[in-house]
């Protein structure tokens, strides 16, 4: 299912018109109607705001199957989630049905940058730099990590990540509970 569709059917599930989701996103109901058409893809902050509204993480958006039980998630079968005009692509490292956690790989590009203005999340988040250097922005506070330093921020903190460094970052997350 593609991703316009998916937040129509979530939507719909959801009993909520596109106005009433326009008005809880402060946008118009013509941009949720194109969002919804895939004539316009949202931002990453947009899909995090209507998943947000509907109360459940963004991966939702991405998930077609039910897991259950054990799971083993090979590298060639991660879930990997990339949004049109974004220099971050996500791979999911545990399963999307998990509520409790979720394990994430984040591949920044060179100069990569998650938003224009920080974001936060339900989730409690600890993030590992497995590749590169990238700054975190929490709380108008500029941290500058290298490959091996972690850093650690309480649930509804809005943050910013920029890959600092020469090549791609990589940063391993773990959000408690699953948010993204």
């Amino acid at each position: 299912m593609d991703l316009g569709k998916k937040i129509r059917y979530i939507r719909e599930e959801k009993n909520m018109s596109i106005k009433e989701l326009a008005e809880k996103l402060g946008i118009s109901n013509s941009h949720i109607s194109q969002v919804e058409r895939n004539i316009s893809s949202p931002s990453i902050t947009m899909l995090k705001n209507i998943a947000n509204v509907f109360d459940i993480p963004m991966t939702s958006f991405f998930n077609d199957e039910i897991e259950k039980g054990s799971t083993v998630i090979r590298r060639k079968e991660r879930k990997k989630i990339m949004l049109p005009n974004s220099n971050f692509t996500y791979e999911m490292l545990s399963p999307s049905s998990v509520s409790e956690f979720q394990l994430l790989l984040t591949r920044i590009e060179e100069g990569g940058r998650l938003g224009e203005n920080p974001i936060g999340h339900k989730g409690q988040e600890c993030c590992f730099i497995n590749k590169g250097q990238v700054e975190f922005t929490i709380n108008n506070e500029v941290y500058k990590l290298e490959e091996g330093d972690s850093i650690y921020y309480p649930e509804n903190t809005p943050h910013n990540v920029v890959n600092s460094g020469k090549g791609e970052a990589i940063i391993i997350s773990v959000i408690n509970p699953a948010d993204f």
